[in-house]
């Protein structure tokens, strides 16, 4: 009986020596971060920018009012901005052939990130459009339009991810 006895109070001692069980504060590793939230209309004017809708043959540029919401996150290890947009009354696409187009529900979004990295130097930027369709004035064709663009360079500048998915689809009319 004494055997464990002994054996059991050396591992006590042991145990309940002068050292600390956790280590010091100052070794753990610190996190810090600034946080930006900024909202902007933004009216976009004809003939700024078009984009190619395959499924209908014509080329749609933005044209109107929307929202952008920034969010902008830095720490020591780079920046990463986060841009919810959503389209506001009045925002409508103009076809060179099929003439205007609204958005089918109110309030579309999409959402794009970006992401700089301040200790490689490289770079990614991810870009998603919701599936709503848009619809034509004219004829009432409906399309969906989704878009996802997705684009990484790294610290040499090569693209290493560069991917685009685009299905332009005739939903009805």
């Amino acid at each position: 009986m004494r055997k464990p006895a002994l054996t059991l109070m050396s591992l006590l001692f042991l145990a309940c020596g002068k050292e600390p069980a956790a280590p010091d504060a100052a070794l753990l590793p610190a996190f810090s971060a600034t946080s930006d939230w900024t909202d902007q209309v933004v009216n976009l004017p004809p003939g700024d920018v078009k984009y190619y809708a395959p499924c209908v043959d014509d080329s749609l540029d933005e044209v109107g009012p929307i929202l952008q919401s920034f969010h902008t996150v830095t720490t020591g290890n780079g920046t990463y901005f986060f841009i919810k947009v959503r389209v506001l009354e009045g925002f409508h696409l103009v076809g060179d052939a099929t003439g205007i187009w609204n958005p089918a529900v109110p309030n579309q979004q999409a959402t794009y990130s970006e992401r700089v990295s301040g200790v490689n130097g490289s770079y990614s930027l991810h870009f998603r459009t919701f599936l709503t369709p848009i619809v034509n004035e004219v004829s009432g064709t409906k399309i969906n339009w989704p878009l996802r663009i997705t684009v990484t360079i790294n610290a040499n500048g090569q693209v290493t991810v560069d991917r685009a998915i685009e299905a332009c689809n005739i939903v009805g009319k």
